[in-house]
């Protein structure tokens, strides 16, 4: 178990050709069709880019396909799911059928698999626990390699993977015997959790390679605390209008206690948890209402405690360095607005200012300063007005 589907594949591949070399059978490659507007994708390099993408980005359908009889294969799509044909089913390949095109290439239409954990009826000439998937047409997303556009195409083929290698993700629900569990490649205690605990015992657990203790010892991720704090405010809101006195009333006092600021946006109707969405934003709202203020000279910032940690304290005492607020004595006479730079103040008259800064005066200066007072006239003659 892993937890990126891009290594998930290329383990698959690689168990793949062990398993058809160990058991003396032959492996096939099953292509899928690829197709824009109704027509299908015939340029090569196009092909064989949407050929290299990995499972997570083609919705679980692989450009190419390895099959070889008798492997362990998982089934990606709802095909019944009173019956138990669901995503995630594992099983045995039985039987494949598949068309040939012009260049050689198979195509797989459907196949034949063993799933023992399906109840529903035998199809007619299968025997029991033995289920057809056929092939499905799916939207698929992807960057185009020259035009780095996000294009839109549909993509046919058999929804079905090697099961040798799997994700966290994919392996949720599932009890084996034996498994072996990629701890490092975890990004939070949730896979790290999932996959060591889907064997029965820790003679059937066998760890890839060594791990870092902080990816067993870290804390739950965002999504998932907000998550939990969602269903124990549903739970106690349940409580306290359908249950008891006595549950009714200790739900309410903790109500009271966690979620003050949550009962206040209950009583607006408006404000009221209709959908798993609002819910999750009035508590990431309520998670947030919790707020620290760090003053300094120049304003007050303020900071949520969730987010101070050690890099934004050493930021903000950078920043305060870089201002001179840090052991900083401010002269009582001298009061300076803050972050506005000292200017000096010219002794020369305004006017003198003025007629020095013209662009005119400045060129001048530059050429010829000592012929400026021959150049300007002496008096002013204003022009004689015309009748």
């Amino acid at each position: 178990m892993v937890s990126s589907n891009e290594v998930k594949d290329a383990l698959n591949v690689r168990a793949t050709l062990n398993f058809a070399r160990k058991h003396n059978k032959n492996l096939h490659w099953y292509y899928a069709t690829d197709s824009h507007s109704g027509k299908v994708i015939e340029d090569q390099d196009l092909k064989q880019h949407l050929a290299s993408l990995h499972s997570g980005k083609t919705n679980q359908r692989l450009g190419k396909l390895p099959l070889v009889i008798g492997m362990p294969v998982m089934i990606c799509q709802n095909f019944d799911v009173e019956g138990g044909i669901v995503n995630g089913c594992p099983g045995t390949l039985k039987r494949i059928r598949f068309c040939v095109d012009e260049q050689g290439q198979r195509h797989a239409i459907s196949c034949e698999i063993e799933a023992p954990t399906t109840t529903c009826e035998n199809l007619p000439n299968l025997a029991a626990q033995h289920v057809a998937a056929l092939q499905d047409t799916v939207d698929m997303c992807f960057i185009h390699p020259h035009s780095r556009k996000s294009c839109t195409i549909k993509r046919t083929q058999l929804p079905i993977i090697p099961a040798f290698a799997m994700t966290a993700h994919k392996a949720q629900g599932q009890t084996m015997e034996r498994a072996i569990v990629d701890l490092q490649s975890c990004f939070g205690t949730e896979s790290a959790y999932v996959m060591a605990s889907r064997v029965k015992s820790l003679n059937g657990l066998a760890i890839l390679r060594p791990f870092d203790k902080r990816k067993i010892q870290s804390r739950q991720s965002e999504d998932s605390r907000k998550e939990a704090k969602r269903l124990e405010y549903l739970n106690l809101h349940t409580i306290m209008r359908v249950g008891s006195g006595e549950e009714s009333a200790s739900a309410q006092q903790t109500l009271r206690n966690r979620y003050q600021d949550q009962l206040c946006m209950d009583n607006n109707p408006k404000n009221s948890p209709t959908s798993t969405t609002d819910s999750a934003k009035q508590l990431q709202k309520l998670q947030t209402s919790n707020e620290v203020i760090i003053s300094r000279p120049s304003a007050a910032t303020i900071v949520h405690a969730s987010s101070i940690t050690s890099t934004v304290i050493d930021e903000i005492s950078s920043s305060m360095q870089s201002l001179n607020f840090t052991n900083k004595q401010i002269d009582p006479k001298k009061t300076i607005a803050p972050h506005a730079p000292e200017t000096k103040t010219e002794t020369r008259p305004l006017k003198r200012r003025i007629r020095d800064q013209s662009p005119e005066n400045r060129k001048r200066q530059k050429t010829t300063p000592k012929k400026l007072s021959q150049e300007l006239p002496t008096t002013f003659q204003p022009p004689t007005p015309s009748i």
